[in-house]
């Protein structure tokens, strides 16, 4: 018998779409549940970035967050732009204390960008080597205004 497919996660065209997909009516009124840094079940991934990565947020995990690898000595991180999402910045930042976060020429640089009819696969690596200083990376999102 032949294996099924998975269901692909259904794709959304705004964050308000993703919202009411996931969210009662009561839920999406009350912004510390269905907000966007709200965390409603406690899984360390706030719905912005669960809805940036196309993550259901009732079974969300901090797994499913790219997170930083050391690759040529760098600090490096995978992660992919899902070609429905359009209304989401995806941003890569660098930290030595992880108080004051860095992004851009001089901190980070894009080292990959394959498209796909899915979108984009983007890896992005920490101009410093991991040898001169302890540092941190994380993938940050914001909704465009």
């Amino acid at each position: 018998t032949p294996t099924p497919t998975p269901t692909p996660p259904p794709s959304f065209s705004s964050f308000a779409a993703w919202q009411a997909q996931y969210f009662t009516a009561a839920q999406l009124a009350d912004p510390t549940i269905s907000g966007a840094t709200a965390d409603p079940y406690g899984s360390s991934v706030p719905n912005l970035l669960a809805y940036a990565l196309k993550l259901n947020p009732a079974t969300a995990r901090p797994t499913d967050v790219p997170t930083p690898v050391i690759s040529n000595g760098h600090l490096a991180v995978t992660y992919v732009v899902p070609a429905s999402i359009t209304d989401i910045n995806y941003i890569v930042e660098v930290s030595s204390d992880l108080m004051a976060w860095n992004t851009g020429a001089g901190y980070t640089q894009v080292i990959s960008n394959v498209a796909s009819a899915s979108g984009h696969t983007i890896t992005v690596q920490d101009t410093l080597p991991t040898t001169t200083q302890k540092h941190f990376m994380r993938l940050r999102v914001t909704q465009h205004p």
